[in-house]
């Protein structure tokens, strides 16, 4: 731009335009600059409330609600994983050969309803719970373990690595739940007759 004006200066031959044209030239780049200055602080600082607002924004809320009142259309709020809204279905076929590879074979995920104390009763490692396969034709004893569903810690943590990728401020994720859900897995059963659907 200096280039420019400058060869327009030389261009001009009577001494008063050329002093004209440079008071007018620098009074017009001057109020320019100024304008350029104002307008760039603005935006910087638009740019700096919108990101304090946004940080502000991220406050992650959990809650638990029954499978079966769960409506996607009204609810604000996404499943932490999706795979808890799918129907568990699981026949003898998986059992039977879950069986006999000697592995625990999960059956649902469970939600528990009792204090602290109540849970690490139940929170005992290889402890083993005795109980029914109910199929559509029937039921069959079997033996039950827990396993705490990390499943839910595990969403947490990538959540916590997202925030930190995008230099979002962090707060913590209050989810009191997800340390009461646990996995039902299924140890031992009796014999299911082939192509039974288990019902619970």
């Amino acid at each position: 731009m200096d280039e420019v004006i400058r060869k327009r200066l030389n261009a001009i031959n009577s001494e008063e335009d050329r002093r004209y044209f440079r008071d007018l030239m620098l009074h017009v780049f001057d109020e320019l600059e100024n304008r350029v200055k104002t307008d760039y602080n603005n935006l910087a600082k638009r740019v700096e409330d919108e990101l304090v607002l946004e940080q502000s924004l991220y406050a992650v809320r959990t809650g638990i609600i029954e499978k079966s009142k769960y409506d996607r259309k009204f609810f604000v709020m996404e499943p932490m994983l999706v795979e808890d809204l799918m129907e568990n279905f699981i026949d003898s076929l998986a059992i039977r050969q879950a069986l006999v590879e000697k592995e625990q074979l999960k059956l649902k995920r469970v939600f528990l309803r009792c204090d602290y104390k109540q849970l690490m009763k139940l929170n005992i490692p290889n402890k083993r719970f005795d109980g029914e396969l109910i199929t559509e034709n029937g039921s069959y004893p079997a033996v039950f373990s827990l396993e705490q569903a990390k499943e839910y810690q595990e969403e947490i943590k990538k959540l916590y690595q997202n925030f930190l990728q995008n230099g979002l401020e962090w707060s913590t994720v209050n989810a009191p739940y997800i340390t009461k859900m646990y996995n039902l897995m299924l140890v031992e059963a009796d014999q299911i007759p082939e192509g039974e659907k288990i019902i619970d």
